[in-house]
């Protein structure tokens, strides 16, 4: 089987079955398993990539470990093998926080981008049901039942809950003005 990753540059090109992002993360979209991993056959395509890159099997006991904790990724340079506890060490060293990944240079790169055009949030995104004087409202009545508010604002109860947690809509002051 070839994989095609030698010919493959970070861009922002999606074809086939490999989407390549900026963070230079080549994540696949094969049918991933229960725990997110794309798989080919019965094996987690990282494990294919990796042996491919060393030449020979990954050892028994061994694990195909991301350096980026992204399960969908399969650069080969982001890959490596390593036991279970090596592998979370690893993760523990940057605490499962997507934003320490290896891909942080570009995340930053990318939020400047967003910033420089004009950030597009709250009543200003095109697909946004709410606007800011519904959030108020829906704060102010906090204490209704969740799937009440989400009927009558066209959304779905996770929405209202994050909006009253300020998740999301934090930019939204109570007081108008």
């Amino acid at each position: 089987m070839e994989l095609f990753l030698d010919n493959l540059q970070p861009t922002c090109h999606t074809g086939g079955m490999v989407k390549i992002q900026i963070s230079a993360c080549i994540e696949s979209y094969q049918s991933p398993d229960s725990h997110g991993y794309p798989r080919v056959g019965q094996a987690r395509m990282s494990r294919v990539v990796l042996a491919e890159k060393l030449g020979r099997p990954i050892k028994a006991g061994h694990f195909a470990c991301h350096h980026c904790d992204n399960p969908r990724c399969v650069n080969p340079e982001h890959l490596y093998e390593g036991t279970q506890k090596e592998n979370m060490r690893d993760r523990d060293t940057r605490k499962g926080n997507p934003f320490t990944r290896l891909d942080t240079v570009a995340r930053a790169k990318a939020s400047a981008s967003r910033k420089s055009r004009g950030s597009c949030r709250g009543e200003r995104h095109n697909l946004a049901k709410l606007d800011d004087e519904k959030v108020r409202l829906i704060r102010k009545r906090a204490g209704e039942p969740l799937g009440t508010l989400a009927k009558e604002f066209g959304v779905a109860k996770s929405v209202i809950c994050n909006v009253i947690k300020r998740r999301t809509w934090a930019h939204v002051s109570e007081r108008v003005g």
